[in-house]
């Protein structure tokens, strides 16, 4: 009565528990938005994230670039991805890409008002570059005025550092707000997200008019507190193309829960 999908021996979700993270991730940034039109979403090809952005009765246009199109494959003819995504792949609002993260956004001109960042955690060079200030930067040209950027940061418990790094390098990419949460997903443990916008952001709400299976109205602003044993780190700097600092603080981090070397 459970699916579970691994990628690289690493689960990517469990369908008893992955509503959390893709409500989390979907829902509470576009509360920062009135009537989001053009929703870009970089990873998520097995559709979970398009599945909760298609519930925003005013979006027109949602683009999937992930970089393998086998996940776009399973997420279309598994009849398990299907049933769990509800067709979101083959919706046709929906127009999926596959390619680079970072190729689409440096050659794209069209402009978004959400971009969601569903991409794998920074456990080698070529993904942390995508947790960079420059791969950050190219998300923040493509946004339209007033958008919202998000994405998914790994666990501020289980890798701390690595966490609060990408809240920084969001910094120092220059957007006027930065604003850090977390969600509980069984199947990960505490999870970290950022969201971004060249505008103040103010409290946080659900969009109008959304059935949700975890995310309350009245329960959110928990969503933004963070324990002392999770919260903000003094001294984590910046991860640059130049200084991939994010590596070294996830590898470290992780060497100290995990028996087994990250390859």
């Amino acid at each position: 009565d459970e699916t579970r999908l691994y990628l690289n021996r690493i689960i990517q979700f469990s369908s008893r528990d992955e509503y959390r993270y893709h409500e989390g991730l979907a829902l509470l940034p576009a509360g920062y938005l009135r009537e989001p039109k053009r929703v870009l979403i970089l990873g998520g090809g097995e559709g979970l994230l398009a599945r909760e952005v298609l519930k925003l009765p005013s979006v027109e246009e949602i683009v999937v670039v992930d970089l393998d199109q086998r996940i776009f494959d399973l997420g279309i003819n598994h009849p398990r991805l299907q049933q769990i995504n509800e067709g979101s792949l083959t919706h046709p609002k929906v127009k999926t890409v596959a390619q680079d993260a970072s190729l689409f956004l440096r050659f794209d001109s069209t402009n978004f008002d959400l971009i969601l960042a569903d991409l794998p955690d920074p456990s080698n060079e070529a993904v942390a570059r995508l947790y960079s200030t420059y791969f950050f930067r190219l998300a923040k040209k493509s946004l339209a005025p007033g958008g919202v950027f998000a994405t998914q940061a790994g666990s501020p418990f289980h890798t701390r550092k690595a966490y609060w790094c990408i809240v920084e390098t969001l910094r120092a990419t220059g957007y006027n707000s930065v604003v850090p949460y977390h969600i509980y997903v069984p199947s990960f443990g505490e999870w970290g997200f950022v969201v971004a916008a060249d505008r103040p952001l103010g409290a946080p709400t659900l969009p109008s008019g959304i059935t949700t299976r975890y995310l309350e109205p009245g329960r959110l602003r928990h969503h933004f507190e963070f324990a002392p044993d999770i919260s903000d780190l003094p001294k984590v700097k910046a991860n640059t193309l130049d200084q991939p600092v994010l590596l070294d603080y996830y590898l470290g981090e992780w060497k100290t829960w995990r028996k087994e070397k990250i390859q």
